[in-house]
């Protein structure tokens, strides 16, 4: 296992111990961000952006694209 890959799993099992639970494809997504040096405030405007889609996804009936998968 790479040392990024390593990274990221402790990262994502660091936020999930914390309460935050999100689909690996968003934690991948927010690591992407934060290496690209994108400021936080751009970073959480995208969280808050895909947070709001899928409330109104949830509204109209949809699947939640931000859900956890069930295993």
């Amino acid at each position: 296992m790479s040392l990024s890959r390593a990274v990221s799993d402790a990262l994502h099992n660091l936020s999930a111990l914390a309460g935050v639970e999100m689909r690996r494809e968003i934690h991948e997504a927010v690591l992407e961000l934060t290496r690209a040096r994108v400021v936080p405030t751009a970073t959480a405007q995208v969280l808050r952006s895909l947070a709001s889609k899928a409330s109104d996804a949830r509204s109209a009936g949809l699947r939640d694209a931000l859900r956890t998968p069930e295993k």
